[in-house]
């Protein structure tokens, strides 16, 4: 059986790298580790230091990302992506739930908009359409929460994250209607259509 077919976004085997082989799953852990550490610091009320650290989470995310080569990898900063917003996003909402009503709306709002837009290009993925992003695109959202955060300006921060992570919603969704058309995979066809 051959080898698994190379994920969307990530480098064919043998195809030039700009990171090394194998750098996917130490950085997608770092990534977690370090949205971690950030959740924490702003847990404990100091989110200007939780900036740098969330931005060195996002170029994790970025290196985990663009050395993806095969499903495991894939997977692994795709649930690394997921878990930095949770962490991050998760502690800010309840940080600034009392003093700052504003700040954890736009925390709750950006979770929902990049979950949403995380789960269309996922599932437009599984039906056969094309989705691609830059590695980068995950890695930006982050470094502007970060950057909010050590300016000592969350709100604005989070309000820049909700807009990219919205036009990525909006040009998931955009590629999925331009390939409209295309056949089910025999894998989610319905069984009764099979039978006909």
């Amino acid at each position: 059986m051959g080898r698994p077919a190379v994920p969307e976004g990530g480098a064919a085997p043998g195809a030039r790298r700009a990171v090394p082989a194998g750098a996917s799953l130490p950085a997608s852990a770092a990534a977690v580790v370090l949205a971690s550490t950030s959740a924490w610091l702003v847990s404990i009320a100091r989110p200007r230091p939780a900036g740098p650290v969330a931005i060195v989470a996002a170029i994790a995310l970025v290196v985990g990302h663009a050395a993806r080569d095969r499903p495991r990898t894939a997977f692994a900063a795709e649930l690394a992506d997921r878990l930095t917003d949770i962490a991050v996003l998760g502690a800010l909402a309840w940080r600034a739930f009392g003093p700052s009503p504003r700040v954890a709306v736009a925390a709750v709002v950006l979770l929902g908009t990049s979950t949403s837009a995380a789960y269309v290009a996922s599932r437009a993925r599984s039906l056969g359409y094309s989705v691609t992003d830059p590695p980068w695109y995950r890695g930006l959202r982050v470094v502007l929460i970060g950057a909010g955060l050590a300016a000592g300006r969350p709100a604005e921060g989070l309000y820049a994250a909700i807009a990219l992570a919205a036009s990525a919603f909006a040009y998931r969704w955009t590629e999925v209607s331009r390939q409209g058309g295309k056949p089910l995979p025999s894998a989610v066809r319905p069984a009764t259509e099979e039978r006909r």
